[in-house]
């Protein structure tokens, strides 16, 4: 299965998340990470994700800035 991660700062990877659903009718295969929105570590979900990710599947990563934060 392919799964998709977006990170991004502020609220950029869930509203991406939200026009695939629109899009597509289903985002079930889709994990969006808003970075520092707040004071909390985000590090856990992006690593909940990856630690999901299965032998056969296809992991795509997608973040806002290349190498940043």
């Amino acid at each position: 299965m392919r799964r998709f991660l977006i990170a991004s700062h502020g609220h950029l990877a869930s509203g991406l998340k939200s026009s695939i659903k629109i899009l597509t009718r289903d985002d079930s295969m889709v994990k969006a990470v808003d970075c520092y929105i707040d004071e909390s570590d985000f590090t856990p979900k992006i690593q909940d994700f990856i630690d999901s990710v299965q032998p056969d599947d296809e992991a795509i990563i997608f973040t806002d800035l290349m190498g940043g934060s």
